[in-house]
């Protein structure tokens, strides 16, 4: 799993597993920025021994002042105290820290399927390149991907935001408002195109693009005066068929001809023949 975000995102992060979710956000912490830890029942004490007690998730400053003027300064000190003293000295929050530092849930995972979402992040990491077309197609894979997402959820936006990071990890960042709701990317990319080529440099060489849908929420299906809702019908239907095409056939069974180049890896040769067939214009090639 860790393999496959870090290609995915291209970012780094770490990740801990342990019998519970306070150890396991010890061992996230212990190898970073870039690390698998694992704990297992056995090595608790090795681990929380080395752990000062303010580090300890869940334990703010306060109460990390608290505990060291109680002669607490690791968190096997803490582990290592009788439930009369915990229940004597704190409040159940940091029982129930206590309780998962010796390896007993407390903090039940979440299993449950997400039914809603406040935002969506897309990302792509690519061979670093100054090929501005081919950054685009990055982009433009970004935002068919979060569109995707927010269908799933039935939800749209009118609030958009767009990165492309460079070589050497600076942020070049558009805000864009939309005129109006949606989640269909072709009206997206309409908007963002403008604000791309703005925030675009010559001879920079870029390595990750991004695409940030905010403020979702499910449409209005109240209609105007003209009896206009927010969200075209025909459009919904089109891309109904689009994500049973995709879940039927796998992620890239459709896409926009803008994308191209970011699913076949930026080959011209497949990108002049796609545009020969199907009179896609190409980002810089086509005016």
């Amino acid at each position: 799993m860790k393999y496959d975000l870090d290609t995915e995102l291209g970012i780094t992060f770490s990740v801990g597993l342990a019998p519970t979710k306070v150890l396991a956000k010890v061992g996230s912490k212990w190898n970073k920025p870039s690390g698998l830890t694992c704990i297992p029942t056995s090595l608790i004490p090795t681990f929380l021994k080395e752990l000062p007690i303010g580090k300890v998730w869940g334990i703010g400053s306060k109460t990390t002042a608290l505990l060291q003027g109680l002669g607490i300064v690791t968190a096997l000190d803490f582990a290592d105290k009788d439930i009369v003293w915990v229940r004597t000295h704190l409040s159940k929050p940091y029982f129930e820290t206590w309780c998962e530092l010796r390896g007993k849930v407390m903090f039940e995972l979440n299993q449950e399927i997400k039914t809603s979402q406040h935002s969506i992040v897309k990302t792509l990491t690519f061979v670093p390149t100054t090929d501005k077309a081919y950054i685009y197609s990055q982009l433009s894979n970004n935002v068919e991907g979060a569109c995707a997402k927010a269908r799933r959820y039935g939800l749209g936006t009118k609030k958009i935001s767009i990165f492309l990071k460079t070589q050497d990890f600076r942020y070049h960042q558009a805000d864009i408002k939309l005129p109006a709701f949606t989640s269909t990317p072709e009206d997206i990319l309409r908007s963002i195109e403008p604000y791309f080529h703005s925030i675009f440099a010559l001879n920079t060489i870029y390595r990750t693009t991004g695409v940030a849908m905010l403020d979702l929420r499910k449409p209005s299906t109240q209609q105007t005066l003209f009896g206009v809702t927010e969200t075209d019908p025909r459009m919904t239907r089109l891309y109904g068929h689009v994500d049973n095409l995709s879940r039927k056939f796998g992620k890239h069974a459709v896409f926009l001809g803008s994308s191209l180049g970011a699913i076949t890896g930026g080959k011209k040769k497949e990108r002049v023949i796609c545009q020969k067939i199907f009179d896609i214009p190409l980002l810089g090639e086509v005016s």
